[in-house]
């Protein structure tokens, strides 16, 4: 009996999924007449694209960090430029790994980009995480930005749901050395904001 350690092949199934070692180890059985034996694997037989799937529905995301300026805390205002960003605490890449003996694939989610669904009927795609806003920022800064048309009334109560869908490109590696991409993941988080207007006070 032969040991061939860590040899990077396959077997397929009859509908093309490869299917590996699980330890990384095939043996093959030498008859005394010289004759071999088809290889065999010493563990159990794994299916890498399948545990990258494994993978990227165990990676921990959780819903995007909206922040905005004016503040969704307080009032935006119409006629007034609000600027729209996820936290850079949040926008980062993500990570996750699904192993099965000596095999392992991990993978890597990216934001790409944000489509903000505004509450007044709008809805914005924007590429990165928006600019941030800070004191002294040029109005025109923000490459991510909404101005509401129409207020609502704090008064009564009345608030609209600003939203924001983050989709992230994902990519996958393995300890046997394939890779490649998967479905794109997406993570929404939602606020409510008021919306107000400033009034203009004519005096003599």
């Amino acid at each position: 009996m032969q040991i061939a350690d860590d040899q990077v092949q396959a077997v397929y199934e009859v509908d093309g999924t490869r299917l590996y070692s699980s330890t990384g180890r095939w043996l093959q059985k030498i008859c005394g007449a010289g004759e071999l034996v088809d290889q065999q694997p010493e563990g159990g037989l794994v299916d890498v694209d399948a545990l990258a799937r494994e993978a990227a529905e165990s990676v921990s995301i959780d819903g995007p960090q909206i922040r905005t300026s004016p503040s969704a805390g307080g009032l935006l205002y119409v006629h007034v430029p609000t600027w729209l960003w996820i936290s850079g605490d949040w926008w980062k890449a993500y990570t996750a790994t699904a192993s099965t003996g000596r095999v392992s694939a991990t993978v890597t989610a990216k934001p790409v980009s944000v489509s903000w669904s505004t509450g007044d009927g709008a809805t914005i795609t924007c590429d990165g995480p928006g600019t941030a806003w800070t004191p002294g920022s040029d109005d025109g800064a923000s490459d991510c930005q909404h101005t509401y048309r129409k207020a609502t009334d704090p008064a009564d109560g009345k608030s609209i749901p600003l939203s924001a869908t983050v989709t992230m490109e994902v990519t996958w590696t393995s300890s046997i050395g394939l890779g490649g991409t998967l479905e794109p993941i997406d993570r929404t988080a939602t606020v409510q904001v008021a919306v107000g207007e400033i009034q203009a006070i004519e005096t003599e």
